[in-house]
């Protein structure tokens, strides 16, 4: 019984520890948070999970632009916006490819319909 009061009692510390975080601690922990996200489950994203991850990525960084950081917090939210930045950047060919093989499509059904009509026929 002792130890889980004890168990409580940390817990409590902790997240009492949490909130009182200053705001650019908060958006640390949030691009941090991000980037475990897309460093463990990119590999399974759809090109619709890919979008959400850019909007969520665009959200992060425009309320971090709201605060003042020291050096070594902006030399750390760099190094994590390059690796964010690199995933976002396979998310983005990935969507593109996609775009690709759709308009590839498209362009050769446009040139069978062209085939298809006999010049005169146009007449």
């Amino acid at each position: 019984m002792r130890k889980f009061f004890v168990f409580l009692l940390m817990m409590g510390l902790a997240s009492f520890m949490m909130s009182c975080a200053t705001p650019e601690e908060k958006s640390l922990r949030s691009l941090q948070e991000f980037h475990d996200e897309l460093e463990l489950n990119h590999e399974n994203y759809t090109i619709e999970d890919w979008d959400k991850a850019q909007a969520e990525y665009d959200a992060i960084t425009a309320s971090m632009n709201l605060n003042n950081y020291t050096n070594e917090q902006l030399r750390e939210i760099g190094k994590l916006k390059g690796k964010c930045s690199a995933y976002l950047t396979k998310g983005l060919l990935k969507r593109a490819e996609k775009g690709f093989v759709e308009f590839g499509g498209m362009l050769e059904g446009y040139l069978e319909g062209l085939e298809s009509i006999k010049p005169d026929s146009l007449k």
